[in-house]
């Protein structure tokens, strides 16, 4: 870990040590919450980034973040129609294509119900008939 003790006041008369993270410049009171700070923001395995609730790993920030989802329940993405939520902004636009078009396109021949997509329509059919 390296850390940068910093004094604010002057040369002379330090008034208080504080420590600066040398990656973002984010100053902290104690060495304690510095080696926290990076281990939590900085920290990479073998060039990796982790998630902070299992062992998941991605070079992209993004990923972990929209991963750590999954953990946390959050759905910042919200269908302004059916108040529905999601975890990632295209899995809310494939549902506004396809649930909220009002277009049915696949129709299931022995019963005549209708679905949006061919996936659902194919379950359907190994279900029901």
């Amino acid at each position: 870990m390296l850390w940068i003790p910093f004094f604010t006041g002057t040369k002379e008369a330090p008034t208080r040590e504080v420590f600066r993270c040398s990656t973002c410049d984010t100053v902290f009171t104690s060495a304690g919450y510095l080696e926290r700070h990076r281990e939590v923001k900085h920290t990479r395995l073998d060039g990796k980034h982790q998630c902070r609730f299992c062992p998941y790993t991605s070079e992209n920030t993004t990923n972990v973040k929209t991963h750590e989802r999954s953990h946390t329940g959050e759905q910042p993405y919200v269908c302004k129609v059916c108040m529905k939520g999601f975890t990632v902004k295209s899995n809310l636009n494939k549902h506004l294509k396809t649930v909220h078009d009002g277009r049915r396109k696949y129709e299931c021949v022995a019963c005549g119900c209708t679905f949006l997509l061919r996936s659902h329509l194919q379950r359907h059919e190994q279900q029901q008939h």
